[in-house]
């Protein structure tokens, strides 16, 4: 009989997939400071049309609820960096889940979930499975 199991994927960090990360990483960074930018352009083109104070007041807080909030992603994809950073070459960083089929027959020990099943891949290609 066939069951499902998960599967934890780790990448070797290698200079390659360093890089790698560091541009995605970057990239985001990037992508947010324009959402943060255009978010202040298009909250001060807004309130210019308005009448009233109490309409300049919500949609100023609405604004700066959205800026904060990629604020906020921004210092995360900075602690990110600086952690990646400090990690060497050839540590193993978590990158998601998988499920596996897993055939079992009668007589068969069951697997056990205290060792999960692990893919590991170097410069995606896979290097190892350990668990099983």
């Amino acid at each position: 009989m066939q069951f499902l199991q998960t599967v934890s994927i780790k990448q070797v960090l290698t200079e390659i997939k360093k890089d790698t990360l560091t541009n995605e990483l970057y990239a985001e960074q990037e992508q947010l400071t324009r959402e943060i930018e255009q978010f202040h352009f298009q909250m001060h083109k807004s309130i210019k049309k308005t009448d009233s104070t109490s309409q300049e007041y919500q949609l100023r807080k609405r604004y700066e609820q959205e800026m904060n909030k990629r604020i906020e992603k921004k210092k995360g994809i900075e602690f990110r960096l600086q952690q990646l950073e400090r990690l060497p070459i050839g540590s193993e960083i978590t990158s998601g889940q998988a499920q596996a089929i897993v055939e079992l027959n009668v007589g068969d020990p069951w697997p056990d979930t205290e060792q999960p099943l692990e893919v590991v891949v170097k410069d995606g290609i896979i290097e190892q499975f350990r668990g099983k």
